[in-house]
């Protein structure tokens, strides 16, 4: 199953939800446009030959070049009088160097020179509540754009067309994200049958989701110091499997945060209806 034309799949090995390959233009005048990655994916891009300028910026910054209604400038380099503020940091891509963009950083590439990269966008347990929050935002924008309309239609009208142009816009939408969630637990539920050791540690702790582990250190740490207990992983770089307990947890891991994406994703209809009705929507990026 694929996601959309740039050719995006659903692929379920270990570690990766989605995965997707580019290579982009060799032309030596071609710029992205300002913009973050697909999906709330994050991404590694390798130079092959030719050198590329990169500007980036820290989630939230994006906002010193939102022009209003969503959108943002497509060349940042007109406004420089506020990179100062933004923080925005620029380099030089040189052959053979890779550069890693996290979700949800924004940035503009620049060849320099006729250049060849290949580009690789993952989506994983690191940044799966990245695409619901990504699908959550989008669907409070749409509600908002059919307000006028949503009398005249039955609920079932109403939601099917949301989700019609939530599509659209983002090449995905409550149904799939729900389907997309669904397959990654089946096929993590072959190697991790049980989560208990997880839902264990978070419970003894205090924590419902395991993306609130992302603010809890301690809590990290004495998960680190337990899984670095069991594992016996071999120090050969040639061996690139990971061992039993290592692998068992790392399913358990993807199982958990696909559950929890996949609860989300099922309730989002009714919560973002609730939070436009109460006024608290905002830009729709409360979640996980």
């Amino acid at each position: 199953m694929y996601l959309g034309s740039a050719g995006s799949g659903y692929i379920l090995n270990s570690l990766v939800f989605l995965s997707n390959n580019s290579m982009p233009s060799i032309s030596p005048n071609f710029r992205t446009k300002f913009h973050s990655d697909v999906l709330g994916s994050f991404s590694w891009s390798v130079n092959i030959f030719g050198r590329k300028q990169w500007y980036l910026l820290r989630p939230s910054t994006e906002r010193f070049f939102n022009t209003g209604n969503g959108y943002y400038m497509e060349d940042i380099r007109q406004r420089r009088d506020l990179w100062a503020q933004a923080g925005v940091m620029e380099f030089v891509q040189q052959p053979g160097e890779i550069v890693f963009i996290p979700s949800g950083w924004y940035h503009q590439v620049h060849n320099l020179e006729t250049s060849l990269s290949l580009n690789h966008n993952v989506i994983n347990a690191c940044n799966a509540d990245y695409l619901l929050r990504l699908v959550r935002e989008r669907l409070v924008d749409v509600r908002r754009e059919l307000a006028d309309v949503e009398a005249i239609c039955s609920v079932e009208e109403f939601q099917a067309t949301c989700q019609r142009l939530l599509f659209a816009d983002c090449r995905m939408n409550v149904p799939k994200l729900v389907e997309f969630m669904d397959m990654v637990i089946e096929s993590r539920q072959l190697n991790a049958p049980s989560s208990e050791y997880l839902n264990q540690f978070l419970s003894k702790h205090g924590h419902v989701s395991v993306y609130d582990l992302r603010d809890c250190h301690p809590c990290l740490e004495k998960l680190r110091q337990t899984l670095v207990s069991r594992c016996t992983c071999s120090d050969d770089p040639a061996q690139k499997q990971l061992c039993s307990s290592c692998g068992r947890f790392q399913s358990q891991l993807d199982l958990q945060c696909a559950l929890g994406v996949r609860r989300e994703a099922s309730l989002l209809d009714d919560a973002v209806k609730t939070m436009l009705e109460s006024g608290s929507a905002g830009d729709g990026s409360s979640g996980l």
